[in-house]
């Protein structure tokens, strides 16, 4: 159970991490864009 949870957890870092990552490059030049 411990080693479920642990990989749940690190996955989702993971991906948070990835989208954070993407967002800060993607959406954040779209919103620089759009208010500019």
């Amino acid at each position: 159970m411990l080693m479920l949870v642990f990989a749940l957890i690190l996955m989702m870092q993971i991906l948070l991490r990835g989208f954070v990552v993407g967002a800060a490059r993607g959406d954040l030049d779209a919103v620089r864009r759009r208010v500019l």
